[in-house]
């Protein structure tokens, strides 16, 4: 399969700029096949992604191309530290999500960046926690798009968005069309914030507009721990053509300036609230990071005053 193989599916219709697949749109199967259907001015031209890595790192590699996968297998060989450190993260969003629609009333979950499908998906934690949940998956990338609508086609309360996170007004029109006034957000920026230049400026911006109340998970590596490996992992994303900033404590609690946070605070990523019942079946078998370990991954659940 090319890289450059692939057709627009907001251009074709599959997905709606803000919500659910387009009024209209095919169904799964079809859906599914316009993934692999050949167009023009779409091209990855070889290039690693940061979020087909993560897909790797996480063990649900299975839309990497072989490229983004001898990217992941050097992170894994220079930096394990570092795939700890994406697993944590990505466990402590779904306790995360968990926590917030069972005990504070969120109405609406918004993953920013939220790159390929990855069972258990955040909608699928919302929606088992409260049913009533709708979630908003958010990401500009036109292959993402696709996987997201051949996802969300059977899902009534799941949506998608293709808003750039960097341009918030998007983002913040996206949220509008499915928030209720009053209700609480949970904005969800976990394993993204690091491929950011700026995260601080895209979370003051959606604070901005969003309910008193509302909440910020926030997950981000750290410097300050296995500097070295982080050095590495820098080093690897920087030869794939990828942006990539590990940043210190002092600065991860800058991103959530504004922000009360929950107990237990900003903390090593497992730490956050750890939690069997959610941990376990999501971590697929994955070696285990144990409480006194060093992880070099915060975690933070800040709400809006």
């Amino acid at each position: 399969m090319l890289a450059d193989e692939w057709t627009d599916p907001v251009a074709e219709g599959v997905v709606g700029r803000h919500g659910r697949p387009a009024r209209g749109a095919p169904r799964r199967r079809e859906a599914a096949s316009m993934i692999r259907s050949g167009s023009e001015g779409f091209s990855f031209a070889g290039q690693a992604d940061s979020a087909r890595v993560h897909d790797f790192l996480i063990g649900a590699g299975k839309d990497a191309y072989e490229f983004d996968r001898a990217v992941g297998r050097q992170l894994i060989a220079d930096a394990n530290a570092y795939q700890m450190a994406v697993r944590a993260a990505r466990l402590f969003l779904l306790r995360a999500v968990q926590v917030l629609v069972t005990t504070e009333q969120v109405g609406l979950v918004v993953e920013l960046g939220c790159g390929y499908p990855c069972e258990p998906n955040v909608h699928s934690v919302a929606t088992w926690a409260n049913s009533a949940v709708h979630t908003l998956y958010v990401d500009n990338d036109r292959v993402v798009a696709a996987h997201g609508a051949a996802l969300l086609l059977t899902e009534e309360r799941a949506h998608f968005s293709d808003a750039d996170l960097t341009e918030p007004a998007d983002v913040i029109a996206a949220i509008a069309e499915l928030s209720e006034p009053g209700v609480p957000v949970c904005i969800c920026l976990s394993t993204v914030a690091e491929f950011l230049d700026d995260p601080a400026a895209v979370v003051k911006a959606m604070s901005a507009s969003l309910p008193r109340g509302s909440y910020l998970a926030l997950s981000h590596v750290t410097s300050d721990i296995h500097g070295d490996v982080l050095a590495r992992a820098t080093e690897t994303y920087r030869h794939a053509g990828i942006g990539f900033h590990a940043r210190s404590r002092e600065e991860i609690a800058a991103i959530l300036a504004g922000w009360d946070l929950l107990p237990p605070g900003l903390v090593p990523a497992h730490r956050w609230r750890p939690d069997l019942a959610i941990d376990h079946p999501a971590a697929r078998g994955w070696s285990a990071s144990g409480e006194d370990a060093d992880l070099c991954c915060y975690g933070a659940v800040g709400r809006l005053p």
